[in-house]
């Protein structure tokens, strides 16, 4: 695995070690299955090459099958597109790349080491501690008391063994009305948690880092803006120095913070203060309550006309909270549409730091064509226009040309001709037929605010109004539905305008719908896997049942945990479906082998699935212990991954409890079914031999 990593570019990242430990858990399912049933062969006395042998050939199908589900369900995610399948497409590698290679060890080294060093159960009367006993009794003492709680813990087992027997009968028995109840109440509950929970991209993490972005006025120039900087930099000062690390101000700049599609804004009017802070554990303060203290501290500096703080977050570079892109063909309507959601937003409790991206520039005259005055005169506006732009900037007449020196001779008006709207409204004008007239006579001249700049979105003006949301109040997704349900009739009240919403709203759909699509893609290459290790159209369909199970479990181990269904929970629940069919395929598989020896169904369920018990429990509870410490941080906390932590843990706890009971109560149903339909239901589990198969053997003519 790190050869690949090294081989393909991959470092060992905060993502990539998540792979790592994902898999730890999982990576020995498949060795904990072969390896307990050889020792099962080993107990009936065979010795250690026929059992490795037997036991490693006998659930060699179902195991491959197995990891490929696993393999079917992360390989799908590596084609997740966007910067959020960017930075999460090193998990599945990995998960992937470890499981090829735990096939590799379960199969040839696994039994290798078994032959090699188990032994074969000993006769009545003898035992393997003889030897112990006669070199050192305490080592004896210590072995007998290993072998005594190992022996205790066999028989404990045996207990839980036999009460699994005795439910199990009774859930056959009444398999209709158990696995109807079962699946009503399962998807009821899985769909209203999927409803309530709240939605997310990546959870936030407190990350050492914050903007606070100035706007002045248009007026301010350089040395203005630099004073105001300079009082907030001052503000930030007043923070204790086991807070700050470090205080960065830039004039005349707005440096992009998302990454996302946010470019540099330039400006005389534009600064900004970037405040970093100290690692987590060394204060005692969060970075929302120190943003707090310094908007307090900062209220009192007089010059600015928006002031926002904005905080930085870990995993890959998302959009902002509230991002709605107005857009229109006129400016006038688009400010007024800006104004009033803006006004909406404000409104909504926990929205703060409300903003647009429209920059109103520094005066300018603007002329009006007066169109009858000039269509009586004779004149476009292209000649107007020329005129005005000949008078102030002037026109190259010819070139004078002295030796090989080449000067362009311009002309225009005197530079103190024109100094104020007075002068140009006498700007003499000449019309086609030759007359000369005052540029009053033919247009308007005002004074307006110009625009510092005009951007567009999707080939449309557009603005963009942008908010931040405190997330112990509500979500951008709660704020982004509210917004979409108050201006659903924007485009009737305003015609020919419309808002886009985008941001990180827009980034939690998509992603969402397309992991919804690799989720079904997964599916599909599972049931293609089972299909053709059972021969069968409906046994895959039995064992894809725990699917839904694990999404069940996990839905609840999000409410438990108090975590948002955010893109990595999604990427564990996806992940999960091929884990969770792990036992069901063995299981579902030693059912059919003990049908093949011409036990009946019942037998054979009850069977199966008292022998499957102790491997169903002992793989499960190595995955969920593996992803234990970081469910609940040890070596500290991270609220980026442990929601996928939990989502697997609770979801394979569901799902395995439900593979013992729910899944042979489904075989037997299927079974009812199969004797409605078929003639002989019982013709797959019979053993065809070689003579049936082939013919009676002849004898060759010499």
């Amino acid at each position: 695995t790190f050869w690949f990593m090294s081989g393909a570019g991959y470092t060992l990242s905060g993502v990539s070690l998540f792979g790592l430990i994902l898999v730890v858990g999982i990576v020995v399912d498949d060795a904990i299955v072969v390896i307990e049933n050889i020792y099962r062969h080993l107990e009936t006395g065979e010795s250690p090459k026929v059992a490795a042998i037997r036991g490693a050939q006998e659930v060699g199908w179902p195991v491959i099958a197995a990891s490929l589900t696993t393999i079917c369900a992360f390989g799908p995610l590596m084609f997740m597109s966007g910067v959020s399948g960017q930075f999460m497409r090193i998990v599945p590698i990995m998960a992937i790349l470890v499981l090829i290679a735990s096939l590799f060890e379960v199969f040839v080294i696994l039994p290798a080491h078994v032959s090699e060093w188990g032994k074969a159960k000993l006769p009545e009367g003898r035992s393997r501690f003889d030897p112990i006993r006669r070199r050192s009794q305490s080592a004896f003492t210590l072995s007998a008391r290993i072998t005594g709680f190992f022996v205790w813990f066999a028989t404990f087992f045996d207990l839980i063994r036999n009460r699994y027997v005795r439910i199990l009968k009774v859930t056959i028995r009444y398999r209709y009305a158990f696995v109807g109840s079962v699946l009503l109440i399962g998807l009821i509950a899985c769909v209203g948690a999927f409803l309530v929970l709240d939605k997310e991209l990546f959870p936030g993490e407190d990350f050492p880092q914050f903007y606070v972005k100035a706007e002045m006025p248009p007026s301010y120039g350089m040395q203005e803006t630099t004073a105001v900087i300079a009082q907030i930099e001052a503000a930030a000062k007043t923070l204790p120095s086991s807070e700050v690390a470090a205080i960065v101000s830039n004039i005349g700049i707005h440096t992009p913070t998302s990454g996302l599609l946010e470019g540099v804004t330039y400006g005389s009017n534009f600064g900004e203060v970037i405040i970093e802070l100290t690692p987590k554990r060394q204060r005692t303060r969060g970075v929302d309550e120190i943003i707090a203290s310094m908007r307090k501290e900062t209220a009192t500096v007089s010059g600015i006309e928006q002031l926002n703080y904005i905080t930085q977050e870990g995993g890959p570079p998302q959009g902002q909270d509230v991002e709605v892109k107005v857009k229109g063909p006129r400016f006038e309507q688009l400010t007024a549409l800006a104004e009033v959601l803006k006004t909406t937003l404000t409104q909504m409790d926990g929205v703060y730091d409300i903003r647009d991206d429209f920059r109103t520039g520094k005066s300018e005259l603007r002329i009006y064509l007066k169109p009858e005055k000039a269509y009586q005169y004779g004149l476009t506006t292209f000649q107007i226009a020329q005129t005005v732009r000949t008078a102030i900037e002037g026109a190259k007449a010819t070139t004078y040309r002295e030796a090989d020196e080449a000067i362009d001779v311009v002309v225009k008006y005197e530079e103190d001709s024109l100094k104020n709207i007075a002068e140009l409204n006498n700007l003499l004008i000449a019309t086609p037929t030759g007359a000369i007239v005052p540029l009053k006579d033919v247009a308007d001249i005002t004074e307006e605010k110009g625009y510092s700049d005009i951007r567009r979105f999707d080939g449309e003006r557009a603005i963009t109004v942008s908010a931040s949301v405190d997330r112990q109040k509500t979500t951008p997704f709660k704020v982004n539905q509210a917004l979409i349900s108050t201006f659903a009739n924007v485009e009737t009240l305003y015609p020919g305008y419309q808002l886009d919403f985008r941001g990180l709203f827009d980034e939690i759909r998509d992603s969402f719908a397309e992991l919804w699509k690799l989720f079904i893609v997964g599916l599909l290459l599972i049931y293609v896997v089972l299909g053709a290790q059972f021969k069968s159209f409906i046994q895959p369909i039995i064992i894809m049942f725990a699917v839904p199970f694990g999404m069940i479990g996990a839905m609840f181990g999000l409410l438990l945990s108090n975590a948002t269904l955010s893109m990595v929970a999604m990427f564990g629940i996806v992940a999960l479906s091929g884990i969770v069919v792990n036992d069901s395929i063995v299981l579902i598989d030693f059912i059919n082998k003990y049908r093949e020896r011409g036990y009946n169904k019942w037998y054979a369920i009850l069977k199966g699935g008292s022998i499957r018990l102790r491997p169903i429990i002992l793989t499960s509870l190595t995955t969920i212990f593996g992803l234990i410490p970081m469910a609940v941080g040890l070596g500290g906390k991270s609220p980026i991954w442990m929601p996928m932590a939990y989502t697997i843990i609770f979801g394979l706890s569901f799902a395995t409890t439900m593979t013992l009971f729910v899944m042979p109560a489904l075989y037997a149903i299927t079974t009812d079914l199969r004797g409605l339909v078929l003639k002989n239901p019982e013709e797959r589990f019979q053993i065809v031999s070689d003579e049936d198969l082939l013919g009676a053997a002849v004898p060759a003519d010499d």
